[in-house]
């Protein structure tokens, strides 16, 4: 998947796809059925507000960089290590998108 992102950097319609994929799966790993609908209304939501972000190929790089965070603390099981990178995440996002 990391190779597909890469080269979809600059589509930013593609990438906020990628995105949100990225974002069901996790709810979906959660295997709580409350939690993934949670995540797919809330996705739905924000979706047209992710997409604006993704215009800027920076945007997406810096998406990637914080999705693979939370992804190398999830894999290690790391609870502090994940809660703290979707926080960066978040933090960053939301000044992107003020």
């Amino acid at each position: 998947m990391e190779q597909s992102v890469e080269r979809n950097l600059s589509d930013p319609k593609v990438y906020t796809e990628l995105d949100l994929a990225f974002h069901l799966a996790v709810g979906r790993a959660t295997k709580n059925e409350l939690i993934r609908k949670v995540y797919e209304v809330t996705l739905d939501l924000f979706a047209p507000s992710i997409e604006e972000t993704h215009r800027r190929p920076d945007n997406s790089r810096n998406a990637l960089r914080h999705h693979q965070n939370i992804l190398e603390g999830l894999e290690a099981r790391d609870r502090d290590r994940a809660e703290a990178a979707v926080r960066d995440s978040i933090v960053q996002w939301a000044t992107l998108s003020s």
